[in-house]
């Protein structure tokens, strides 16, 4: 049984992904130059009851909270506005879902900023054009690629490949067979996957993907990282409890602290008291998305800070005072 609900071909049928995950921390998945296209990737995790942070870097502001909004079919949002990260990014999560996640969206070149990024578990890729300009020759474009980025995913991490442009042959070309592609790495491919999810209409769609395995050598400076300090850094500023101290968490606890939103966020209450102020006055009502009535499902942002409280290598340190 692999990681999640997806079916995986593999010489016999399966189920998940095949990736071994740390359950004493979050799953960091990027998914860059998405546009819209973000729902994906977040469908293939979104069921997996385990906490992730979805990265997208995209030069668009493809936020869920502007248009063309990501919406159900009675036009209620599906998202709410978090406070942002350290760095000023907008991060949103689905309020449905009780798992904690975060979904982060970041406005520039993919390259740039994800080459200077903590690593990550899992890069998902539908759109190539941040890496092309790395090609050599057409042959070995995709390990030409890869090669300048697989240092940043973490070893037995994923790289998985959207089939929605399998036909471009170039972004397509990833060997068969495990093979090197740097001096310290290799990529191998282990199956081809499928599972159902929403797109941005909110409505069911097939996705499907081809998957391959990262590995370091292990008498190598990647091989001997310390890959959960290393991917611990994404999480101190893009998720304002990381940041805090165990002791604090526990007051948060004690005092059963409600979740926070962005101080911009529309909450249901601003839209109800806009439609009830303006309705009588217009023909016809302006029906733009009604807000979640709450970030977060009932209970789960205090289990969440109790699953925190229970991880404390994520917190930072309490500062211990100087004595004179």
């Amino acid at each position: 049984m692999g990681f999640g609900n997806c079916i995986n071909y593999r010489q016999e049928l399966g189920v998940g992904l095949p990736i071994d995950v740390d359950k004493g921390r979050p799953l960091v998945i990027a998914h860059p130059a998405a546009g819209i296209y973000y729902h994906s990737s977040m469908s293939l995790f979104e069921d997996t009851k385990h906490p992730f942070l979805h990265v997208m870097v995209d030069y668009g502001d493809y936020y869920p909270n502007t248009y063309p909004y990501v919406v159900d079919c009675a036009n209620y949002a599906l998202y709410h506005r978090l406070p942002d990260s350290s760095l000023g990014h907008n991060v949103f999560r689905k309020a449905s879902i009780s798992t904690p996640h975060w979904q982060m969206h970041v406005i520039g070149e993919a390259y740039e900023f994800l080459s200077k990024a903590p690593p990550l578990d899992i890069l998902y890729v539908d759109w190539f054009t941040w890496l092309d300009e790395f090609i050599v020759k057409p042959e070995t474009s995709f390990c030409d690629m890869m090669s300048h980025y697989i240092h940043k995913i973490r070893d037995g991490g994923l790289i998985i490949i959207d089939d929605k442009h399998e036909n471009i042959e170039q972004w397509n070309n990833y060997p068969k067979e495990r093979t090197k592609i740097t001096n310290d790495s290799e990529i191998e491919y282990l199956c081809h996957i499928e599972w159902l999810g929403t797109n941005w209409q909110d409505e069911m769609t097939t996705y499907s993907a081809k998957v391959l395995k990262v590995h370091h050598n292990l008498e190598s400076k990647l091989g001997q990282k310390n890959w959960f300090e290393e991917i611990k850094k994404w999480f101190w500023t893009s998720i304002p409890e990381f940041a805090l101290n165990k002791s604090q968490i526990e007051k948060m606890i004690e005092n059963k602290q409600e979740e926070s939103i962005h101080h911009l966020a529309v909450t249901w209450n601003d839209w109800h008291d806009t439609w009830r102020d303006v309705y009588m006055d217009l023909e016809r009502p302006v029906l733009q998305p009604i807000p979640p009535f709450k970030a977060w499902p009932r209970n789960s942002y205090l289990e969440y800070l109790k699953w925190l409280k229970e991880h404390p290598k994520l917190l930072f340190e309490k500062l211990q005072k100087r004595t004179l």
